[in-house]
């Protein structure tokens, strides 16, 4: 519902009234934080149902969640549960960002209440959550893995692109070939991409695509943000690099 000020919800609703709904898995989020009521949640949902034209989503989730504690705020789930006897959601996830992603997770897991996780996964940045994607897979819980293109510094690499070579190609094969990762996120903002998304989710990454993805990061790994924090001791005015734009009702930040 943040994502554009609810437009982006409002275009996705222009498609689906146009569609066979029950082809189509949609998902969408609300912002749980302190305080929030189960009225408060309930109301987001009902806004964005009315923005995608549908009278349900497939997936439901606490959106941006940077503090495992937000995943015991029972207030969620009560609007959870009046909202799947409603038949407005069927699926509870929860997505996050920032450097402390596995204890949001694990936390998520542990509560036994979550039915997938969406979550940073990328050829820059993955050695620490392999071994946990693999136990989301043996519990039977979905996992999304977004922020794949690792920067989206493609166009800065042309050099590396010769011979009809696409990092953004390479990115989605790689991310796929990871038979625990359920979906994947990613950024279409032209008809080109949307063709390029479907023909690379069909194929296998190659020797030479491998060897790209190696030379992107060797190129961009001082640059790439991991969200870890660190970089926060060393602001003068103390900003929370790794959270700027991230909250639950901010739009979030893009590659």
């Amino acid at each position: 519902r943040t994502y554009a000020n609810g437009n982006a919800e409002k275009a996705i609703g222009e498609v689906l009234k146009k569609t066979d709904r029950k082809k189509v898995i949609v998902g969408t989020g609300w912002g749980v934080a302190p305080g929030v009521t189960k009225a408060a949640l309930l109301e987001m949902l009902d806004g964005s149902l009315k923005r995608l034209q549908t009278d349900y989503v497939d997936l439901m989730r606490a959106f941006m969640v940077n503090d495992p504690k937000v995943l015991e705020i029972d207030e969620q789930f009560e609007a959870l549960e009046a909202a799947k006897k409603a038949g407005k959601v069927r699926f509870y996830g929860v997505s996050a960002h920032g450097g402390n992603l596995l204890d949001v997770f694990n936390a998520a897991v542990d509560s036994g209440k979550f039915d997938y996780v969406m979550g940073r996964y990328n050829f820059m940045e993955h050695e620490k959550g392999e071994a946990f994607i693999k136990k989301l897979a043996e519990k039977n819980i979905g996992f999304v893995g977004f922020k794949i293109r690792a920067g989206s510094r493609q166009e800065e690499v042309d050099e590396l692109q010769k011979g009809g070579l696409s990092a953004r190609a390479a990115a989605i094969k790689w991310a796929l070939q990871n038979p625990n990762v359920t979906s994947i996120l990613g950024m279409i903002r032209s008809f080109e991409a949307v063709e390029e998304h479907l023909k690379a989710a069909k194929e296998k990454l190659t020797v030479t695509e491998e060897r790209l993805l190696r030379l992107y990061a060797e190129r961009f790994d001082s640059e790439y943000c991991r969200n870890c924090g660190t970089c926060q001791a060393y602001c003068p005015h103390g900003v929370a690099v790794a959270d700027v734009g991230a909250g639950p009702d901010d739009p979030g930040r893009v590659d």
